[in-house]
Order: structure tokens, then C-alpha cells, then sequence
């Protein structure tokens, strides 16, 4: 595993160059530096603005100067879900921009494109469900709880499944 990683970093620096000499003989030297430099901060700007999106999401509401919390709703956790990570996918999108490289921007401004941002945040939450599943973890995504006063006063959350150990006899 450690040496695929090894040659995959090497493939990647070396693609790298290869796109970078290509940029060069359009644009220059000068030319591939400024658009590098441009692209950091870019990223830079781009992760700042994602964690302050993720904090916000989080945060309840004021209205008057009263803070409201939203009741805990399935729709309204799914929401904060979403919402947390969109931002996550824009802040990855903004670091693969901030990284010095012409691909590594390339991957992270294809990233900015909401429904591609979607697909991508779609496949990783299956592929870590999968990985939690395999791992014995029990994934449920249906449960609410209600609280007044920081006291729980309604509890929809279902049993989890037992498991049964032993041998089969004919």
C-alpha cells in the first residue's frame, strides 16, 4: 500500500510538471507563476468563506434580540447536514485550489460547480457508510429527539438490533 502511494505521488508531480511546461510555452514562466499565485489565494478565500458557511449553519437565530432554536426535525437535521456539507466539499474545493498545481486547481474549481459538488458529497457519505457498515457500526438515519430545558422529553429512537450468537443444528 505504502509504495502505490509512493508511485502515485510521483505520477502526480511528474503530471504536474508536464502541465506546467505546457502552460509555459503559451503563456511563460512569468505567466504560470502569476496564475499559481492567483490560484492560492483564490483557495485560500474559498476555505475561509466555507468554514465561516459551516459555522453559520450551526448557529441558532436572532430575532429581536431572543435567540430562536428551530425545533429538531428530521427535515431540519437533513438540512444542517446538507448545509455542513456543502461547506466541506467548498472548503476541499478550496484547498485542491490553493495547493500549488495546475490539476490540483483544475480537480478543486470543478469542485465549485454545485451539481458535481453534490455527486462527489454523495459518493464519499456512501462510501463511509459502507466502511462504518463494514466495520459493525449500526448507521441509522431516523431518529428524533426532543428536548425542553436541555431535559429529554420525546425519544423516537428505535432499538438496536440484537444479535443472536450461536451454532445451527440440523
Amino acid at each position: 500500500m505504502g509504495l502505490l502511494i509512493l508511485l502515485g505521488l510521483i505520477a502526480y508531480v511528474v503530471l504536474e510538471w508536464f502541465v506546467a511546461s505546457w502552460l509555459a510555452s503559451l503563456i511563460g514562466w512569468t505567466g504560470v507563476f502569476l496564475v499559481v499565485a492567483g490560484l492560492v489565494v483564490l483557495g485560500a478565500a474559498l476555505m475561509r468563506r466555507a468554514g465561516f458557511n459551516a459555522f453559520r449553519s450551526m448557529q441558532p437565530v436572532e430575532v429581536d434580540g431572543a435567540t430562536l432554536v428551530p425545533g429538531v426535525t428530521e427535515e431540519r437535521v437533513a438540512q444542517v447536514g446538507r448545509d455542513v456539507s456543502d461547506a466541506g466539499m467548498l472548503f476541499v474545493a478550496g484547498l485542491l485550489v490553493a495547493v500549488p498545481g495546475i490539476l490540483t486547481s483544475a480537480a478543486g474549481l470543478l469542485l465549485l460547480v454545485p451539481p458535481v459538488r453534490r455527486g462527489v458529497a454523495g459518493a464519499v457519505r456512501r462510501g463511509l457508510r459502507r466502511r462504518a457498515e463494514r466495520a459493525g457500526m449500526v448507521v441509522r438515519t431516523s431518529t428524533i429527539v426532543t428536548t425542553v430545558d436541555g431535559t429529554i422529553v420525546r425519544d423516537d429512537q428505535q432499538e438496536p438490533p440484537r444479535t443472536i450468537r450461536g451454532e445451527i443444528a440440523d
